[in-house]
């Protein structure tokens, strides 16, 4: 157990770093890519980017079904069956690759239908378009082995070298653009520096295991010497067909009930709460191969204890987070691109609903995997529908605030009823009685702690930070609020959690050692 916890720290330390150099980079370019290119530039990469990540659909939950078939083959160190499982996902993705390839050249016939509404020339919109597919393609083709360091707890790596490559492509991209000026210059240095990361990726894969010497050609042979693989798949493309509707349609719909403009609006707070939620996963997520390890090793005891402790800290950090952004974005918004781009109090409510219900949901999503429990089908096909229908629905009737019912109605549903009954019916075995009992314990808490704040917010803080400068202003009162709200969270937290004194204890004994 120490090693897991180990690596999960080593990963979240350097994701950490990497997401505040980031984070500084993207908010400080974002404003300098809007000035020098137009709200409708950006509005159109933002919504090419979610057209293209539809056609992940074809990527058929291979990735996930390899990870999770690694998890075993990693915990007894079986070399000779890990080199076949990543030989059978390049054979794999490299057919997806070509699928993407095909899709790829009909969608672009009709771009210029899809965007007759743009003020922009065709021919930026259709070298954006192919530039962002072609980053997209070279994953398949090339990038594909970097499964094997995430299923080995060993994920930094990819964190080092991606957000290297981010970083210096954004300020590559600043410098030019300040001279240039040109969309198409902008668009090539993505172009250049997505190809250039996978093939610093694939040698540093290459070092980390000199061993592994998978092939294509191995990987079509070895298929067949596994039936899982494909059960898997089939299972888990309905799965990805849910995730990849709510992730990625938002904004296609924003545009279709509204214009570009209204979408780069939206994609300056989805800005912000994509950091937010990138911070999350940076820390946590590196958990999962952890999480399969410990599935992998069986012990049932650990893993009900591991799964609350989890589900602890995802609330806490959930419901901190989900809080200081509630209080904070307008004014920080009005600082960084000027009170014109603030959108109503009613979206920044579904905004962050909308993310709060994603954070919290992601514990019993991780467990789910780890157990390779993926048959249920028919849950992220109604999730995947009931997203759409009310989105379309919402969206002919409302506008913006009618189509993020989407994606809060659809988690509701699916990711907060059925998940968790199908994990402790079908994983934990135990009934879920227990998991609503500390669900109702952790609303409670997010309701208690946001009428505490909010009245602390009027009649104590918002007083004594009067008179100061916009930036000073902001600046005292986001250090006041997330110190105020981790007090009060951290006390509720200890008294009724049983799960975050654990997880506590966990972390102490950890540093002493």
């Amino acid at each position: 157990m120490e090693s897991r916890v180990k690596k999960t720290i080593t990963n979240a330390q350097v994701n950490l770093l990497f997401y505040i150099l980031l984070l500084v980079a993207t908010f400080f370019s974002r404003k300098i890519f809007i000035d020098s290119l137009g709200n409708e530039f950006v509005g159109l990469t933002s919504t090419l980017q979610n057209i293209l990540g539809l056609f992940n659909l074809a990527e058929l939950g291979i990735s996930s079904a390899i990870a999770f078939s690694l998890y075993k083959p990693l915990f007894d160190k079986n070399h000779e069956r890990i080199t076949e499982l990543i030989s059978i996902f390049g054979y794999l993705y490299q057919k997806i690759g070509y699928i993407i390839t095909g899709i790829g050249i009909i969608v672009a016939i009709f771009l210029p239908f899809i965007f007759k509404k743009s003020i922009l020339d065709l021919g930026i919109i259709y070298f954006a378009y192919f530039s962002y597919l072609i980053i997209s393609l070279f994953t398949y083709f090339f990038n594909y082995k970097q499964t094997l360091l995430a299923a080995d707890q060993k994920e930094y790596y990819v964190t080092i070298y991606y957000q290297s490559a981010n970083i210096i492509k954004i300020c590559v991209q600043i410098v030019l653009l300040l001279q240039y000026k040109s969309p198409y210059i902008w668009l090539l240095i993505e172009l250049i520096f997505g190809i250039i990361y996978c093939f610093i990726l694939n040698i540093k894969v290459r070092q980390v295991y000199p061993w592994l010497h998978s092939t294509i050609k191995q990987g079509k042979k070895n298929l067949s010497n596994y039936p899982e693989i494909p059960k898997y798949i089939k299972q888990i493309f309905v799965h990805k067909l849910a995730s990849v509707a709510l992730l990625n349609t938002s904004s296609i719909f924003i545009y279709s009930f509204s214009s570009l403009s209204l979408v780069t609006y939206f994609m300056n707070y989805n800005l912000i709460i994509l950091k937010v939620d990138a911070l999350i996963t940076q820390l946590l997520n590196s958990t999962s191969a952890g999480v399969g390890n410990l599935v992998a090793e069986g012990n049932k005891t650990k893993i009900k204890k591991v799964f609350e402790e989890l589900l602890a800290i995802r609330y806490f950090i959930a419901i901190l987070l989900s809080l200081c952004i509630y209080f904070c974005i307008n004014q920080f918004i009005s600082i960084w691109l000027g009170a014109e781009y603030l959108l109503s109090n009613n979206i920044i409510i579904l905004i962050i609903t909308a993310f709060y219900l994603k954070q919290t949901g992601e514990i019993v999503d991780q467990f789910l995997r780890a157990h390779g429990l993926f048959y249920d089908i028919w849950a992220p096909l109604t999730e995947a529908s009931i997203n759409i229908l009310v989105s379309i629905i919402g969206g002919l009737l409302w506008g913006l605030e009618g189509v993020l019912w989407g994606p809060i109605i659809s988690m509701l549903v699916i990711v907060h009823l059925w998940k968790p009954y199908f994990l402790y019916s079908k994983g934990l075995n135990i009934s879920v009685l227990k998991y609503w009992k500390i669900i109702i314990i952790y609303t409670s808490i997010l309701f208690t702690t946001f009428f505490i704040y909010n009245y602390m917010n009027f009649n104590i803080i918002h007083p004594l930070i009067e008179g100061s400068n916009d930036l000073l202003n902001f600046i005292l009162y986001c250090v006041a609020t997330v110190l105020s709200l981790s007090i009060l969270l951290i006390g509720e937290m200890m008294l009724f959690s049983s799960g975050i004194r654990s997880f506590l204890h966990r972390i102490y004994k950890t540093i002493r050692k």
